[in-house]
């Protein structure tokens, strides 16, 4: 069973802070192990990396073979692969490269009003190690979402780090790297295989930065090494936020018996409850007008005219009906990736509450990872009952989750009332599933409501932009007496020369 919360409720803020701060990290001090993974490595190399391998991944590599896996290697795992899986992969690197090679931007060069020349130029990072996970499950996806991005903009070095527990290699990541370019990989997990991208050992160069997901071993290394190179982000563990809108009609009492109905109250208070109701009505402008339109449709001979907004009323309830069962898997879709994830549904229809609470129950049942994903619903998961979907969008807002699913006939408009979001799916018609796999966008996004301040990895991650200014001799002349009364203010009179020297006539 997992947690429920009404806003109506007087205790609703104590009880919801402490949920929020349940701790869902792994517990035990893990930053002094790894910092002494990290400095072995550093000290000696290839020797610790052989060392660790066989102490956590139980696979002792033979001294005359190297932790890279050879080429041919990549192709045979390939060629293992069933074919149906291969064209999934293919479909997805397609999307994910027509998505992300929109995101390229453009460099910038002007001169202004004065004949200053001012501008930025990017360029991209010169290598990357990607951070794949290992052992009882295989994540391809992640290749791609990585690497692809990476290769689109325009780094000439992507390396592969991914464990190999007792020495079996997984045949579905090689595949992804192949189809995704990438033919440097090498059979290292953990801390130390961090340890080996950011300081270089025997064999293995060294990266300018590194990404990918992995366990708390693997991301506190990544945080103690960050500034030795770049890395993408701490990441926790998964979260999803479902925030559904129920039936109008059914409303919900409030404190004194009034009945809360459709999208806002009359007490909803202004901010994001406004534009939601803005949004609403906009909605309803718009299904007045479609109310005129007419389709055609040829029925023995005859014509008959068919109202777009009937269609649409008459689908409604239907489609509903099963939301329960949709939201419930959803839900489910990410707390069975670890027992510390986070599945949370926001809905203003309690009956809707209930429909999910059993489902989640009943489709728990015949889940393989029924174990994981059970503790994860039991400890992190939530029903949060509101009084509108104005108010569910500030509790979003505060929760920021990595994922936001919005079952709404006005998805886009509420969704344009969310500030903090890692990614969102609109409409009932798009699981988040979609997103893992298939749909374009990238799955690696800001988990532990660091959307507030991050967004998730896109081609930008892989480009630096460099400044650039020029000031021809004129430009110079105007600018530089400023220069000087501003740098001799600061006391910094070297600064000042460097402006006067350029002054002095020959």
């Amino acid at each position: 069973m997992s947690h429920r919360f009404d806003t109506a409720q007087k205790d609703f803020d104590s009880r919801f802070l402490e949920f929020l701060g349940r701790r869902r990290e792994a517990e035990g001090d893990v930053s002094r192990q790894v910092a002494g993974i990290l400095e072995r490595v550093r000290l000696e190399g290839d020797a610790a990396l052989r060392e660790y391998t066989k102490k956590f991944d139980h696979f002792e590599l033979p001294h005359n073979e190297a932790f890279a896996i050879p080429e041919e290697a990549i192709i045979t795992a390939f060629e293992m692969c069933e074919p149906e899986t291969i064209d999934a992969l293919r479909l997805a690197a397609e999307r994910i490269e027509a998505f992300h090679r929109r995101q390229l931007p453009e460099d910038l060069f002007f001169t202004d009003d004065i004949g200053v020349g001012l501008g930025y130029r990017w360029k991209p990072l010169q290598s990357v190690g990607l951070y794949v996970p290992g052992g009882t499950a295989s994540y391809p996806s992640s290749v791609l979402m990585n690497a692809i991005p990476a290769r689109i903009a325009g780094v000439p070095r992507i390396a592969i780090a991914t464990p190999t527990p007792q020495g079996a290699i997984q045949p579905l990541v090689l595949a992804a790297a192949h189809i995704a370019g990438i033919t440097e990989i090498y059979r290292l997990g953990g801390a130390h295989a961090i340890a080996a991208l950011a300081f270089g050992c025997d064999g293995i160069e060294r990266v300018d930065k590194i990404i990918g997901p992995g366990n708390a071993f693997v991301a506190e290394a990544k945080r103690q090494v960050f500034g030795i190179c770049g890395i993408d982000a701490i990441a926790g563990p998964s979260e999803i936020v479902v925030l559904a809108e129920g039936d109008n009609n059914a409303g919900r009492a409030e404190p004194g018996g009034r009945a809360t109905v459709g999208l806002l109250s009359k007490a909803e208070p202004a901010g994001q409850a406004e534009q939601v109701k803005q949004a609403e009505q906009t909605e309803q402008a718009k299904s007045a007008e479609q109310a005129g339109w007419a389709e055609q449709t040829e029925q023995a001979g005859q014509v008959k005219q068919v109202k777009p907004a009937e269609q649409t009323e008459q689908a409604k309830p239907a489609e509903q009906a099963g939301w329960a069962e949709w939201i419930a898997a959803d839900l489910l879709s990410q707390a069975e990736h670890d027992t510390s994830a986070r599945a949370i549904l926001i809905t203003d229809n309690a009956a809707l509450g209930d429909e999910v609470a059993k489902a989640v129950e009943a489709q728990l049942a015949s889940l393989p990872r029924k174990d994981i994903a059970g503790e994860s619903w039991k400890n992190f998961g939530a029903i949060i009952l509101v009084k509108s979907m104005g108010e569910g969008a500030e509790i979003v807002d505060r929760l920021a989750p990595e994922h936001l699913e919005i079952f709404s006939e006005n998805a886009g408009q509420i969704a344009e009332t969310i500030h903090n979001a890692g990614a969102i799916f609109l409409g009932a018609h798009t699981p988040e599933t979609i997103g893992d796999y298939l749909g374009g966008s990238n799955h690696v996004l800001p988990t532990n409501a660091t959307a507030r301040f991050a967004s998730g990895l896109s081609t930008l991650d892989f480009l630096k932009r460099t400044s650039l200014l020029q000031c021809p001799p004129e430009a110079l002349a105007k600018l530089a007496p400023a220069a000087v009364t501003l740098a001799q203010a600061e006391g910094l009179d070297a600064h000042a020369r460097a402006v006067k020297l350029r002054m002095k006539k020959p």
